[in-house]
């Protein structure tokens, strides 16, 4: 039987930021975690880079020679603590998606190694596991006709859907890199942007969620723009709310301001 389906949702349940390294988008974000004292934090993915911020964070890092081994152990904790304590963080985000696309190729490789294809993947003469931080080490991704690519995407894809059943709203970090692009009309090599994604992942994730923004900064202001540009970046809402482009901080004497309630109608003040 049809029915009338009305709006449920306003607020972006998955809010992706495209920016530059530099741009503030982390202090920008610890800034939210303060004024929801703690109901959001920040899942660091990168070493460093909170020393001189405040803020709610999960850092992954937690030893200045913590490798790979360490920092999935401690983030695989987390998410751990998280799934205990449903309701503890409404707001998460993860900075950033180009460090767990790293962490996919090897966490992905040992996936492969553990299946009844890829037992001796990895393995020397002896059957002895080569481990990832052996220079005999090869990814999954080597394997003839790229048939090994799906092991990382789909590692990586399972981090997302993982965490999206933990916390009700998400924001996702995304470096972006140049990519050149050739002119249809005038032939000639431009730069442009993309995310720093490997392959497929890119498409896989945009599809999964509904909202995608850049980071950009006019002076001392930064606006998240859901605008498509010449940069060949995806973005754009479901939210009726959240087109053009919105600002989130602005430089008030010493002090940044943020206004995530431009983004989140549910964070304004009654």
């Amino acid at each position: 039987m049809i029915e009338l389906v009305k709006i449920k949702e306003v607020d972006p349940k998955d809010l992706i930021i495209y920016a530059q390294p530099k741009m503030g988008k982390t202090s920008i974000i610890a800034s939210l975690t303060m004024k929801l004292k703690g109901k959001g934090a920040i899942l660091n993915l990168e070493k460093g880079g909170t020393d001189y911020l405040e803020g709610y964070f999960l850092n992954c890092y937690k030893e200045q020679g913590d490798g790979y081994s360490e920092a999935f152990k401690t983030y695989k904790s987390y998410l751990d603590y998280l799934k205990q304590n449903i309701g503890q963080v409404d707001y998460l985000a993860i900075d950033n998606l180009s460090v767990l696309d790293e962490w996919a190729d090897i966490a992905g490789t040992y996936f492969y190694m553990q299946t009844t294809q890829g037992k001796k993947f990895n393995r020397d003469e002896k059957g002895v596991m080569i481990i990832h931080t052996s220079p005999e080490w090869k990814s999954v991704t080597t394997l003839g006709e790229g048939t090994g690519w799906r092991f990382p995407r789909e590692w990586f894809m399972s981090q997302i859907q993982e965490i999206m059943n933990l916390v009700p709203y998400r924001i996702w970090i995304v470096h972006i890199k140049d990519k050149f692009i050739k002119d249809t009309v005038t032939q000639e090599t431009i730069i442009g942007s993309e995310m720093n994604l490997t392959g497929k992942i890119k498409s896989m994730l945009a599809a999964r969620v509904s909202t995608i923004s850049k980071l950009i900064a006019e002076g001392d202001k930064r606006y998240l723009s859901f605008e498509n540009d010449n940069d060949s970046l995806i973005a754009g809402s479901r939210a009726p709310h959240l087109t053009g482009k919105v600002l989130i901080s602005d430089k008030v004497g010493d002090v940044i301001e943020t206004y995530w309630e431009n983004v989140y109608n549910n964070l304004k003040v009654k």
